[in-house]
């Protein structure tokens, strides 16, 4: 747990005289200790950019390491400039069989969407033509859903992902004094168990009308395997005092600190209150009203979720947009991606609430 102090300095930027934050450089969940050796200050803004832990640099070296080490690799050079410009990729290095040059772009991320992948793409691709180097790498700690990895399939882009990493740099990854990756890239074999099958009972859930009682137990035990705890077990098919508002789930939040505080402080989310629908397509205006009538300022709160298979359509999308602008009530929509993405943050020890992080923003930004 993180406590506030003040009059320290930021580990990460410098910054003195603010009030900064207690964390593990380990986290506890890998074998971190309170031993102040394991402990560092750092300001909120740098807390925050670390909620998706490790710092990307903390990865840059960790991978430039394996590859000094790893017989198939030459010449690697981290923060190294691009061949005939005054760019600098993050790790450059050689094939030893074939003499290819690899442009590595390392990126901290435990799950790669859509977005991320199309921004690290471009960096990317503005390196390769720019060099005139014809291998390009996206590495980094996570997972990417099937719909992702097959947009790489006819690029000259190689993706190394946890999986992949962890595979070819078995040998190397023994011998790298790192607690944090060792224990990440080693267990990646069999942490992954669990998020599979439910990513592949949720494949495999029909959907439209047959599905839609088995599609919402579905969604409650995923949401109470990623979310509990911090939150407190949901309460199902809860009505509000009318008996008119029934939502599907309601999950107590009690957090204390993290994501799920910032929720409960910025928009009085005492409780997070979710529905799911299995529609075949997009989700409507009447579906968004539903959760938009329970979310009360002195009830549950004024944040909701609605979990679904395409998303909303142009309709739901207005009424998301008034019920924030007019009422203040903050409702984000998730679909099958999305919570595929939040199962592969799981798996790669990330955070799946960033997943819902990321839509908050992109939502607000927008407006």
């Amino acid at each position: 747990m993180s406590r506030m102090q003040s009059s320290k300095t930021c580990i990460v930027c410098g910054v003195t005289d603010v009030s900064v934050q207690r964390e593990h450089i380990l986290p506890r969940l890998f074998g971190g200790t309170n031993d102040p050796s394991n402990i560092a200050f750092v300001c909120a803004n740098c807390n925050a950019a670390m909620a998706d832990f490790p710092l990307e640099r903390h990865f840059v070296q960790y991978l430039t390491s394996l590859l000094e080490k790893s017989p198939l690799f030459k010449n690697v050079k981290a923060e190294a400039r691009v061949p005939g410009t005054s760019f600098r990729a993050d790790i450059i290095a050689e094939r030893v069989d074939t003499g290819e040059k690899l442009i590595i772009e390392c990126k901290r991320w435990s799950v790669m969407n859509e977005i991320r992948l199309k921004d690290a793409l471009a960096q990317l691709q503005d390196y390769l033509a720019a060099s005139g180097v014809k291998q390009g790498v996206i590495a980094f700690p996570g997972y990417v859903d099937q719909h992702t990895a097959s947009q790489l399939s006819h690029k000259r882009i190689d993706l190394w992902d946890l999986q992949k990493i962890a595979a070819q740099f078995r040998a190397q990854i023994a011998q790298v004094e790192d607690k944090y990756f060792k224990a990440i890239f080693q267990n990646s074999e069999t942490r992954r168990s669990i998020e599979d099958d439910l990513i592949q009972q949720l494949g495999d859930c029909p959907v439209g009308t047959p599905g839609w009682l088995q599609y919402q137990k579905l969604v409650g035990r995923i949401l109470s395997y990623l979310f509990c705890p911090p939150l407190n077990a949901p309460l199902y098919e809860h009505s509000d005092f009318s008996s008119i508002n029934r939502r599907d789930f309601i999950f107590p939040n009690y957090a204390s600190e993290g994501f799920w505080c910032f929720l409960q402080r910025r928009y009085s989310a005492d409780y997070i209150v979710v529905d799911a629908k299995n529609a075949k397509g997009k989700i409507q205006k009447s579906h968004i009203l539903q959760v938009a009538n329970y979310l009360k300022e002195h009830g549950v709160g004024r944040f909701g979720m609605v979990l679904c298979r395409q998303g909303p359509d142009r309709g739901a999308i207005a009424t998301l947009r008034e019920q924030w602008v007019l009422h203040g009530k903050l409702i984000i929509v998730l679909t099958h991606r999305d919570i595929e993405d939040m199962l592969l943050a799981k798996a790669a020890s990330g955070d799946p609430s960033s997943v819902i992080g990321a839509h908050i923003q992109r939502f607000r930004l927008s407006m």
